[in-house]
């Protein structure tokens, strides 16, 4: 049975420059890392994980990443940069509640599909109609 390794993040922790992932990472504490993927109560690195704001209801989709030995995380908190501070709709070093829990796979199709780039969002769109049509195609 897959036990699932979400939790709600207390504190958010503004990275420091040179520790900025590009803006589809999130940084947790380093033991909710699994780096062999034999736990399934841990994260796996770079897995889909979904943001939730529960004071705003905003919701994010990135990447989950540990962190490097020279900046410290606490257990209970997230790093991440400026713009995904915003859209969550927090400030670094407040109290929060956001629950960090892997991303399904409407999670991230959904997403997409709202992405405010309209290159990946129409991208997306064109290759659901060819699957659809190629279906319809098949029986027609």
């Amino acid at each position: 049975m897959q036990q699932n390794p979400a939790f709600t993040a207390t504190k958010v922790v503004w990275l420091p420059k040179g520790h900025q992932q590009p803006k589809g990472t999130v940084r947790v504490h380093n033991s909710r890392i699994d780096a062999k993927k034999e736990n399934p109560r841990k994260f796996r690195r770079h897995q889909a994980v979904v943001l939730t704001n529960s004071h705003g209801k905003t919701k994010v989709v990135l990447g989950v990443v540990g962190t490097p030995d020279d900046i410290t995380i606490p257990r209970n908190a997230i790093g991440l940069n400026y713009e995904v501070m915003d859209a969550l709709r927090v400030h670094a070093d407040e109290e929060v509640e956001v629950e960090v829990r892997p991303a399904s796979f409407f999670d991230l199709y959904g997403s997409i599909w709202s992405h405010p780039d309209p290159i990946v969002r129409i991208s997306l769109w064109f290759g659901v109609i060819g699957t659809v049509t190629g279906i319809a195609g098949m029986f027609v």
